[in-house]
């Protein structure tokens, strides 16, 4: 019975070959999202889990641009103060400093140092 419902997506999804069966994909790209808001619950104040939720949002799309995040940190932390307009902060996000220092790049796509 529920095959007789879901046949007009089955019916699509063949017809299509750049479509995937299920969304595992997806859910595996933005399961490192979801392990800060969890850790969150272990914080003992809300300022730390506020402090924890932006180190991750600031290390996790560096990791996945394949930069080094101790490296990518040292970078923001040091040129951040200068920031003035939103370029100055647009050129700190992870995907524009792979284009301004690659030398910060992963050589594996990712990892600590």
């Amino acid at each position: 019975m529920y095959l007789a419902g879901q046949w007009p997506r089955l019916i699509r999804f063949i017809e299509n070959g750049r479509l995937e069966i299920d969304n595992n994909g997806a859910e595996y790209t933005f399961s490192p999202f979801g392990l800060p808001r969890k850790n969150g619950l272990l914080s003992h104040s809300f300022q730390g889990a506020k402090s924890s939720a932006s180190l991750y949002y600031l290390i996790e799309p560096a990791t996945s641009s394949g930069l080094k995040p101790y490296a990518f940190l040292c970078h923001v932390f040091k040129h951040i103060q200068a920031a003035r307009v939103d370029v100055d902060f647009d050129v700190l996000l992870s995907w524009n400093v792979t284009r301004t220092c690659p030398r910060m790049a992963s050589p594996q796509g990712g990892g600590v140092f």
